[in-house]
């Protein structure tokens, strides 16, 4: 549990670095639909890594990964921890969602 947690923490490093790229390069709404974006419509290989597609996609996929780390530790919390952990985990798994869900509905309008 302890190195579920301790990844899940240090995974916001990564969040923090390439979102700065993304506000740097001014690539913050550069593919127009979240759908197109998850589907990694926009990404090529080789990456154009002048575009903002790149940042904007790295970012998505950074995001999701975390997403899934979140999930884990909450589901780790659930059936080895006290019940004071567990509602930890539950309320870490619910921001997580409401941060994706929040930047999903700024895609969108």
């Amino acid at each position: 549990m302890h190195r579920v947690a301790l990844i899940v923490a240090w995974s916001v490093f990564p969040l923090i670095f390439i979102g700065g790229l993304v506000t740097s390069k001014d690539a913050g709404l550069s593919v127009p639909d979240l759908a197109q974006q998850l589907r990694l419509q926009y990404v090529s290989l080789p990456p154009s890594t002048g575009s903002g597609i790149f940042f904007t996609s790295t970012r998505t996929a950074i995001c999701v990964v975390r997403g899934l780390l979140t999930i884990v530790l909450a589901a780790c919390a659930h059936y080895r921890q006290a019940p004071l952990v567990r509602y930890l985990g539950l309320s870490c798994l619910s921001m997580v969602v409401l941060q994706g869900v929040l930047g999903g509905l700024r895609v969108f309008c």
